[in-house]
C-alpha cells in the first residue's frame, strides 16, 4: 500500500510503499532528505512529524529518545508510513538540485595523515562531470549492499581542474567494513 508524504514548509510530496523507510521512498524519488548512517544510529535524518501515523522500526536511544519520540519527532531511516505523512524538514532540497548519481570511481591516492585520519583521492570519470556543493558528501555502496556515507572535503570548484577528483578526510573506525580495508593499504 501507498502512501503520500508531504514535507513541508517545501510543500514537496512523494509516495512511501508501506513495507519502506521514508528516506528509501525519499531518495528513491529525488527528494533530498538530510541522513547519515541510514540505520537510526546517529540522528541526523530526525525530523518533525505533523500529521499521520508511523511505524518506527529499531534505533538506537541516543538518536531518537522516547521522549523525543512522544513530541512527535521520528528518524525517517527507521519510520515506515501506516498513513498519509506531513514531515517538518527544512533541509529539503530544492526542486532543480543536483541530482544523485551512481558512478565507478578509482582511488588516486591514499595518504596517512595521522594514524587515524586517512586522506582518499578518488577520481572521478572524465565523460560523466559531478557536481555538489559544499556540505554535501558522497556514499559508497559495499560489496555485500551496506551503505558508508562520508563528506567530501574538496570544494565543488576544484571538480573543475583535470582530471576530476573528489578529497575525502577518512578517520580509521576499528572493525569498521569501509575503514579497515582503507588503513589496511
Amino acid at each position: 500500500m501507498s502512501f503520500q508524504i508531504t514535507v513541508e514548509p517545501s510543500g514537496r510530496s512523494f509516495a512511501a510503499e508501506s513495507s519502506e523507510t521514508l528516506l528509501a521512498a525519499g531518495i528513491r524519488q529525488g527528494i533530498g532528505l538530510p541522513y547519515g548512517c541510514k540505520d537510526g544510529a546517529c540522528g541526523s535524518c530526525k525530523c518533525k512529524k505533523l500529521s499521520g501515523i508511523v511505524t518506527h522500526g529499531p534505533h538506537q536511544e541516543k538518536a531518537l529518545s522516547a521522549d523525543e519520540e512522544a513530541q512527535g519527532l521520528i528518524l525517517t531511516c527507521c519510520a515506515t508510513a501506516q498513513s498519509d505523512v506531513v514531515l517538518e524538514s527544512k533541509q529539503v532540497t530544492e526542486e532543480g538540485g543536483l541530482p544523485v548519481k551512481k558512478m565507478p570511481v578509482r582511488v588516486a591516492s591514499l595518504e596517512k595523515k595521522s594514524h587515524d585520519v586517512m586522506v582518499l583521492k578518488l577520481q572521478l570519470p572524465a565523460n560523466d562531470p559531478m557536481k555538489f556543493r559544499a556540505g554535501q558528501y558522497i556514499e559508497f555502496i559495499l560489496r555485500d549492499n551496506s551503505r558508508r556515507s562520508y563528506s567530501m572535503a574538496n570544494a565543488p570548484h576544484t571538480l573543475e581542474v583535470s582530471p576530476p577528483m573528489v578529497e575525502l578526510h577518512i578517520r580509521h573506525m576499528p572493525g569498521g567494513k569501509f575503514t579497515d580495508p582503507v588503513f589496511s593499504t
